[in-house]
């Protein structure tokens, strides 16, 4: 008597499924980034608030990022022009330190609900 156990359908159901994992995992990264934009806008020196608005996520098809765009956001960030130098930013780096292991989580958790909605074979 034999019992085989083939890992093929396995296998390929792992791979369709990690094909799509991306778009599933990645409103939880844009949530991520959301934080990492609050974190930041409170942080930063205000004249006119022309930077602090400018401070956004920007999200592309499986991957988020949060972004200054004032053209003088990197003086600011990194230093020069008065600004202290900061090798990780002054405030956007530092906004996403520390926050590393959340962010792990939070992807893990996303990949388990998409792990436990796939139709994964029954072969």
């Amino acid at each position: 008597m034999e019992v085989t156990f083939d890992v093929g359908p396995a296998a390929a159901d792992i791979a369709r499924w990690s094909a799509g994992l991306g778009d599933d995992v990645q409103p939880a990264f844009a949530d991520h980034a959301g934080r990492v934009v609050d974190r930041t806008k409170s942080s930063l020196p205000r004249r006119t608030g022309r930077l602090a608005g400018s401070v956004a996520v920007r999200q592309a098809a499986q991957a988020a990022a949060a972004v200054m765009a004032a053209p003088y956001a990197r003086f600011v960030e990194y230093g020069g022009r008065g600004f202290p130098h900061s090798a990780i930013g002054n405030y956007l780096g530092a906004a996403s330190k520390g926050l590393e292991p959340q962010l792990a989580n939070t992807a893990a958790t996303a990949a388990e609900k998409s792990a436990a909605s796939y139709r994964w074979s029954r072969a």
